[in-house]
């Protein structure tokens, strides 16, 4: 179940698609299919379209992006000398670190520092291809391809198994007068103890969390809750081509 509540809560927080499980390494510009909400990799766009990708990369160097589970998380600051606080049990004084309790299951924490969005530019000739392929019968009604990418410099990505869970992270680096931000990796995060964690991501470092994906279909397609890219069916085609959201009912899908 934490797999499709964290899918479910991070799309409708973002409006992008994350890929499952959260540390997987995911590049645009390749193509694959999503059975019960996981993307697997089986081409690549300039190897079935015979059409090379323009890829744009933007970098946002100070951005975060930072969601949490209403009501389903509690976190505690301390910073070096400070009191030990009362729900700690392995934070010294002379640390510098974060508590973080989940007062229920499948709650999510979820944190961005900095990163890079790389996009596909030439979306008009991919799909130019695409719909080529569709007519001949040659394109596999599956198929989805990864048009825009997040990679953060830094990311941290908690899902509690149940309500008690724990962790207790401490900060190694050169805290100085930085703010605590649990996904800067240069702070050298260490985990003191953690308990009933479903999924520990910690500051990891080239991360790609967060994707695009778009895809065809015949006849319809989806409502289109992403405003960055629409659907683009020509009036009175039999196909579309549009962002794809994650719909709950992938779940069941082989």
């Amino acid at each position: 179940m934490s797999m499709e509540l964290y899918l479910k809560q991070i799309q409708e927080q973002f409006r992008y698609r994350p890929i499952w499980p959260p540390g997987k390494p995911l590049e645009v510009g390749v193509i694959g299919k999503i059975p019960r909400g996981i993307f697997t990799n089986y081409t690549n766009i300039e190897k079935e379209l015979g059409v090379k990708p323009e890829i744009q990369s933007t970098y946002k160097k100070d951005d975060v992006l930072e969601f949490e589970t209403s009501g389903g998380v509690s976190t505690t600051f301390k910073m070096k000398g400070d009191a030990t606080p009362p729900n700690s049990q392995y934070l010294g004084k002379a640390d510098a670190g974060v508590v973080i309790e989940f007062t229920s299951g499948d709650a999510v924490v979820f944190k961005l520092k900095g990163f890079h969005t790389h996009q596909i530019m030439n979306l008009a000739e991919i799909q130019e291809a695409v719909v080529a392929k569709y007519k001949a019968k040659k394109w596999d009604k599956e198929y989805v391809l990864i048009t825009e990418v997040i990679e953060a410099d830094g990311a941290t990505i908690l899902i509690s198994k149940n309500s008690g869970a724990k962790v207790e992270l401490a900060a190694s680096g050169n805290v100085g007068g930085k703010e605590l931000n649990i996904a800067d990796a240069s702070l050298g995060w260490d985990m003191k103890s953690e308990r009933s964690m479903a999924t520990k991501i910690i500051a990891q470092s080239s991360i790609t969390p967060l994707y695009l994906a778009m895809s065809v279909r015949s006849s319809w397609f989806g409502p289109t809750e992403l405003e960055v890219k629409r659907s683009l069916k020509p009036e009175g085609a039999d196909w579309d081509v549009g962002i794809l959201p994650f719909d709950p009912e992938e779940m069941d899908q082989e």
